[in-house]
């Protein structure tokens, strides 16, 4: 028969982790609202547990000790999850707004991720927005562990993944030919096909979602296409368009901001190759309520111009 677990009394752990924030015992007391020698007694009752001392007098504060350092690190973990925990099962931040915390892979343009979430803006209860950027498979892991509680993706996730989750189409749009007049004047009236082949490109890399579309094009009409850069990083590719360097893609839906912000004119539309983007979440049946505003909001403004 196995030996029962000594299950760690968390309340000691929290008086500790007080005291050893704040330095005293007192300062640590104010805090809970309680005594200073419950604190005191407490944290005797831990270290005897644990059999380790954990904090020494040192002058008129108290240090950790070795052991102390390391029941520290631990502590900091666990009452920073149990506050997550809180926030993750309300979904809510003080004065009724709403947090929501969205991954967003890397390779979607930020135009279309801007025009996805812009909605959420206005929207009552307000909406706290948590974004971070990643790639595909981090972002998920995060997902499933509720670190995030939605991706925007141009991909769905792989068939018979480990972790669970769920794909929501958002919408989809064709793909236009971005490129600054320096590059090719307004008086190029050239087919797209004829500038694909001779025309240096920008091209997102091989492990996005879009570039297949864009080589399975290129492979149909025998277009033999002059690369001259490539780029995992959206943003990044329309900067060096920007400059000159070369004729990208990017989404139709979002061409006139496009065209403004970066300083370039649509060549061509595309309408052979889509880019569609999903909503990934950790359920199949959307519960949190900035996600539900988002994917309701999303369907409606991801549409051609």
């Amino acid at each position: 028969m196995s030996k029962p677990i000594d299950w760690l009394n968390y309340q000691h752990l929290l008086y500790f982790w007080m005291v050893a924030r704040h330095g005293t015992v007192a300062e640590a007391a104010r805090r809970l609202h309680l005594t200073s020698p419950t604190i005191s007694a407490q944290i005797h009752k831990l270290e005897r547990s644990v059999g380790q001392e954990l904090l020494r007098p040192n002058g008129r504060l108290l240090e950790m000790t070795e052991a102390g350092r390391v029941a520290m690190q631990y502590a900091e973990e666990i009452f920073g999850l149990g506050a997550e925990l809180a926030e993750a099962l309300s979904g809510r931040l003080p004065e009724g707004r709403l947090r929501l915390r969205v991954g967003v892979v890397d390779a979607v343009p930020k135009l279309v991720v801007h025009r996805l979430l812009k909605p959420l803006l206005s929207m009552k209860p307000t909406i706290s927005l948590q974004c971070s950027e990643g790639m595909l498979g981090a972002l998920v892991e995060d997902l499933a562990t509720h670190r995030l509680d939605v991706i925007l993706s141009d991909s769905q996730t792989p068939p018979g993944g480990s972790l669970r989750v769920f794909n929501h189409l958002l919408g989809d749009s064709s793909i236009s030919w971005f490129a600054s007049d320096a590059l090719i004047p307004v008086t190029d009236s050239r087919p797209l096909d004829a500038l694909l082949a001779t025309v240096p490109l920008l091209l997102p890399s091989r492990e996005t979602a879009l570039r297949p579309h864009l080589d399975r094009y290129f492979d149909d009409r025998g277009i033999s296409p002059q690369i001259a850069h490539e780029f995992h990083d959206s943003a990044l590719m329309k900067a060096f368009g920007e400059a000159g360097s070369g004729m990208f893609p990017g989404p139709s839906v979002v061409q006139s901001r496009l065209c403004r912000q970066y300083s370039v004119r649509r060549v061509a539309r595309m309408e052979a190759v889509r880019e569609s983007f999903y909503a990934i979440t950790a359920e199949r049946q959307i519960r949190h309520p900035a996600t539900e505003l988002l994917t309701r909001a999303a369907r409606q403004s991801v549409g051609e111009p």
